[in-house]
């Protein structure tokens, strides 16, 4: 027989809200998704950042660039300085390390997308100016998301990590399942308040959930099954 109970939960400790677990799953919480934010990886002028908040981007896309034509002004001008070499019969290999140093640069001039995603946020626009390290963009990975939930300790010794469980989602009457993984335990229990047996303390508990149709939501209601 499961056991009911109530879970306070807030941004700081267990007290801004309490959910309880309606469905008689083994514990209810709020979906997550884990949030990249997109750096500069070279300094310069951004000539271009097409995103806006909101938007659905997909991994590998490209969004914008550094202005890159002095870059490219250089390269020319080492090719041509090799194929001058080259028709004299001379050592081309002594421009190597540069021309790898220009194409690398060159390539992070390109802004790309690491992963399939909702923009959050855009802290620059186009024709700033931009350092190593710049916060461009701020986007929530959405082909995973994680639920946050709390189990009570009398069940904290039968769960570990990358133990299998049923995640359920709710909507228009409906339930639907979804196969879960659990990621990640506190090791640090904190206070709740269980309907049953009044104050005992709780594990929060993160459970992955792959969301390849973008069904699950960051800050959706869920419920969990734990397997045995």
């Amino acid at each position: 027989m499961r056991t009911r109970f109530f879970l306070c939960i807030g941004m700081i400790g267990l007290t801004a809200s309490c959910l309880r677990n309606k469905a008689e799953h083994d514990a209810s919480g709020i979906f997550e998704a884990t949030e990249v934010t997109v750096l500069a990886e070279t300094s310069g002028r951004l000539a271009e950042l097409d995103i806006k908040k909101g938007a659905k981007l997909t991994a590998g896309q490209a969004v914008g660039y550094v202005d890159s034509a002095l870059l490219y002004l250089k390269k020319m001008q080492l090719t041509a300085a090799q194929r001058a070499m080259a028709a004299r019969d001379e050592d081309i290999s002594v421009y190597s390390a540069e021309m790898e140093q220009v194409n690398d640069l060159l390539a992070k001039c390109r802004i790309v997308n690491p992963v399939e995603g909702v923009v959050l946020g855009k802290y620059v626009e186009a024709m700033d100016m931009v350092a190593t390290g710049t916060p461009l963009y701020r986007i929530a990975d959405t082909k995973q998301l994680f639920l946050l939930a709390y189990i009570v300790s009398e069940r904290r010794e039968y769960l570990q990590t990358g133990k299998k469980a049923r995640v359920y989602l709710t909507q228009n009457n409906t339930e639907k399942v979804f196969e879960g993984t659990v990621a990640w335990i506190s090791d640090k229990a904190e206070p709740v308040q269980n309907t049953d047996k009044g104050k005992t303390s709780a594990y929060a508990v993160k459970i992955a959930v792959d969301n390849p149709d973008g069904t699950l939501k960051a800050g959706m209601r869920g419920g969990v099954d734990f397997s045995k």
